[in-house]
Formats: C-alpha cells, structure tokens, sequence
C-alpha cells in the first residue's frame, strides 16, 4: 500500500479541492440535525466574550469521588450554560478556508447574532465513485458528530442541502490546529503547555471513549486550540462507533500516528473491542511528540519506512522531558493494547494532575497567513479519494446522497 508522508490512509480531508459553482453567499439557515444544539446560534454573547473558553472539568482522582467527576466531565451535556433559545436567522458566507476536490470550507456568520462557525460547502456528484465514498465518510461523521457535545471536541451544529451542495455547519475554533500553533510558536511549546493540552485531549477521548466511539486519526491537525487555549478534538471522518461484542480493526489513520496493532490487523473479530480505544492513546503519545518537537516520530523515514519502524519498535521519548513526563509516554507506547491505560485512568496521571486548571492564552497574530478556524485537514476535502483502496460504485452515489437527506431532516 502506498502511503504519502502526512497524508492520512483513507480520510476524507485531503486533496486538490475543486470549487464548487458560485451562488448567493446568503444561505437558509435550515439547520435540521434533530438536536437543539444548532441553535448556539441564538446566544447572546456574556459580557467576556468567551463563548468557546469552557472550563475545563478537573481530572478524576484516585478515590471513590473519580467515578462521580469522570462522569460530570463525560456528560452528554455540558451543564456550564443553559440551552439557548430557538431562532431562525441567516447566515453569510464569508472567508474561504481551504479547498479540496469536492467543496470548499468558509466561515460564515449568523446576520442576526454576529455568532461564527465553520461552514463545509460540499459538492453532491452521484455519478463520481470518489464522490460516492467521501460522502459516505461525511455520512459517518455527521451520524457520530450529532451525538457528541463535550466542551473538548467541536460541535456539530447542523447541515442542510442547498441545490447541489451539501451545506455542513461545524464550531469556529480559532486560531487553528495544534499542528499550525506547534509550527508557528514552537519555542513557546513548553512542558506546561504541552501538559495543558494533553489534559483537554484526554478529558475529549475520555467522554468520546464513554459513548463506544474511536477517532482512530489523533494528531495535531486534528486538534483545534481556541484563543484561551482550550483543545478540541476534530475531523472524525475516521471515527468508528464500536457495536456487538467485536471489532475488526481495519488499516486507517495517518503512518506516523498510528498504533502497531493497527498495522499487523491483529485485532480480530475475536478479540476484546475494548482493545481498540488503546489505538488513540498510542496516537496522542505520538501527538505529545509531535508537540515536544514539532514533528511527528519517525517524520524523517518516508510512509512505508514509518510503518516498518512503528511494527518493530516504539518512538524515541525526548530527552528533555521531564521523568513524570517520561512515564506518561512509555504507558501510551505500551506494545500490547491491553496494557495501555485508558483515556479516563491517564487522566489520575501526575503529568497532567496539579496544573490549578489555568488556560494558555494564544495569539491569533502568532499563526502565518490563512484562517484556521477549521482542523488543519479540513483545508482540503476529500484527499482520500487518491489513497482510498475500497472506492464504491458510482451506482451508489445517489442512494448515498438520499441517506444524508434522511439522516439531516
């Protein structure tokens, strides 16, 4: 299998994008995702202007309290703000993000409110067999995303179809990806702040764990950090809701992140599905890395390359860590899956315990030119197209198409 260097197998959020037919930038907000949630909308703004900065629950601890603070962090709803009231309003595409070969990422803004959020404008191609199978992803990850409401991972808020696009509305997080902030201000990326924000990570894949789902693509393109520095997972075009007592664990997610157990295929339907949340803690071990460095472990080896050194051996911890820190990483590169800690057990770990829950401001200036209101994959939709080893027959586009109408009302 071919494998390019940062590209991720299979995803749906990489490629040359082609731009989708030009019409009017105001849109009908029929925003039909069956939750209330899509009328975040309508809030009123409190007087700091933080409508994003949630606090962060704090870690569970080792005694009977944990179980009762796991689940006030695991909680379906987010109790910090009361649900806001319904209102229609329109929204106005704005700035391009990025493109790919099948739409376009905006942002746009609600006329009545002033709210942001990250608007996928995708185009609908029944008869492409590519288009067929992205969309299908897309169908996956909207199914997973409605369900999700977690203050560390970004909220679905509804989708719609316009004429021959479908119309996806998604969170704004800005300034971008922890790929991006780690690039741009890598000297500021200090232990501190690495802790900080595997602590939100964990806190994300604790909850996404609790409802038998797996990201299957953590890194740092796919985690997006606000402006009070609170990270939120994203970009769950990989995602897997885990269903009956087995699991096949199939060849998906990004070389230099991904878990050995992923590339042998040794989890069969036989084994424990519970093993297959271990492949996130793997990838968050090589996102601390990713973070410490700035660049993911094995980027010096090509795709292939990678692979080969993930099967035989675990990444190099940096020397510069602190001991605490070491520990942390040698239990999410522990090689058998059924040794490493779970999301909720690592969050009682001292590397990210005692950080008095204190938020790192960035800078939306510090980023190079370019909005990253989006995951850093999003820029390009529907990269996986040229990796894709299963693409679908076209004869299904169609049939595709009327499930997503289905599924958004």
């Amino acid at each position: 299998m071919k494998v390019s260097s940062y590209a991720t197998v299979q995803s749906p959020e990489h490629s040359s994008l082609r731009s989708p037919g030009s019409h009017s930038a105001h849109l009908n907000p029929k925003i039909q995702d069956g939750t209330q949630h899509h009328k975040f909308f309508s809030w009123v703004l409190p007087e700091n202007n933080h409508v994003d900065a949630h606090p962060l629950p704090l870690p569970p601890r080792t005694s009977p309290s944990a179980q009762s603070s796991m689940q006030r962090q695991s909680s379906p709803m987010h109790q910090s703000t009361e649900s806001p009231p319904t209102m229609k309003g329109q929204w106005q595409r704005g700035k391009l993000i990025g493109r790919g070969t099948f739409g376009s990422v905006y942002h746009a803004t609600n006329l009545e409110t002033g709210a942001s959020c990250a608007m996928k404008e995708v185009d609908l191609i029944p008869d492409d067999p590519k288009s067929a199978e992205f969309l299908k992803q897309l169908e996956q990850e909207i199914k997973i995303l409605r369900q999700l409401h977690h203050p560390n991972i970004v909220q679905y808020y509804g989708s719609e179809i316009i004429g021959d696009h479908l119309c996806i509305y998604m969170e704004y997080v800005h300034p971008g990806s922890i790929d991006k902030f780690v690039r741009a201000n890598y000297e500021a990326m200090t232990e501190s702040v690495v802790r900080n924000f595997t602590r939100h990570i964990l806190s994300g894949l604790a909850y996404l764990h609790s409802t038998k789902t797996i990201h299957r693509d953590i890194k740092g393109a796919n985690l997006l950090v606000n402006a009070s520095g609170i990270v939120k997972l994203a970009d769950f075009g990989m995602a897997k809701i885990l269903t009956g007592n087995s699991y096949n664990l199939s060849l998906k997610g990004s070389p230099y992140w991904m878990a050995p157990e992923v590339m042998k295929a040794a989890m069969m339907k036989d084994d424990n599905p519970d093993l297959a949340f271990a492949v996130d803690i793997w990838s968050l071990g090589c996102t601390i890395i990713e973070m410490l460095t700035g660049k993911p472990p094995w980027s010096e080896f090509e795709g292939p390359q990678a692979m080969f050194k993930v099967l035989r051996s675990s990444p190099p911890i940096p020397e510069s860590l602190s001991p605490v820190g070491k520990d942390f990483l040698q239990k999410c590169f522990e090689r058998d899956p059924a040794d490493r800690p779970s999301a909720a057990r690592l969050l009682e770990h001292a590397f990210v315990q005692n950080l008095h829950d204190q938020d790192i401001l960035v800078r939306p200036q510090s980023y190079p030119s370019g909005d990253a209101g989006v995951s850093e994959d999003s820029r390009s939709l529907g990269d996986s197209a040229k990796h894709n080893c299963d693409v679908i027959p076209a004869t299904m586009g169609t049939r595709i198409i009327n499930k997503i109408q289905k599924l958004i009302g």
